[in-house]
């Protein structure tokens, strides 16, 4: 079976030439193993970090849409105290009863959701992590990456569920102004 030394044996034998010793062999499948190892991390590490700028650009793009619905709400708001005041006007004239009207404002600030940054102090922390890796062993090493990754998950489903709380307000809100502009142009 490929991957060990029996195997590293008969395939120098095949070949005709000197075959590895066994620490030497050792050494380098450790090697290997350590590598496939750190690059798994690496590209785990970077998928993460790829979802991470994803959500900050979509948080973006949803404060963006909260602060139009805002702006909406507020000319709503004043188009209904402007022409409500024309409507009741005219129906005051033709003498028919004006249904009571709920001027209620509805304007909900959109929360600050402040996307995690990376600063000069992060870098230094992950310099000081590569310091410490040299130090450490290979089970430290790999229960240290993945935790790293776990962070880098729990944050990233911070951040989605933040994105659907900010969705499910924009979508409140773009109901209720819905139901208001209905309401007014009946």
């Amino acid at each position: 079976m490929e991957g060990t030394y029996e195997y590293e044996l008969e395939r120098a034998e095949l070949l005709g030439v000197n075959p590895p010793e066994r620490a030497q062999w050792e050494e380098q499948m450790k090697a290997r193993k350590e590598a496939e190892i750190e690059q798994e991390h690496n590209e785990v590490a970077q998928v993460l970090e790829g979802e991470g700028e994803q959500a900050k650009r979509t948080q973006g793009k949803m404060d963006e849409l909260n602060s139009i619905l805002s702006a909406t709400q507020v000319k709503i708001n004043k188009f209904k105290s402007v022409c409500g005041s024309f409507t009741n006007l005219l129906r005051s004239r033709t003498s028919s009863p004006a249904p009571p009207e709920n001027r209620q404002a509805q304007d909900q600030p959109a929360p600050n959701g402040d996307a995690p940054s990376t600063s000069i102090n992060d870098a230094l922390d992950n310099l000081d992590k590569m310091k410490e890796v040299n130090n450490q062993s290979d089970y430290e090493f790999a229960k240290n990456q993945t935790i790293d990754i776990a962070s880098k998950v729990s944050k990233n489903m911070d951040a989605l569920d933040s994105l659907i709380a900010r969705s499910e307000q924009a979508e409140m809100s773009m109901q209720n102004q819905n139901k208001q502009m209905k309401k007014f142009l009946r």
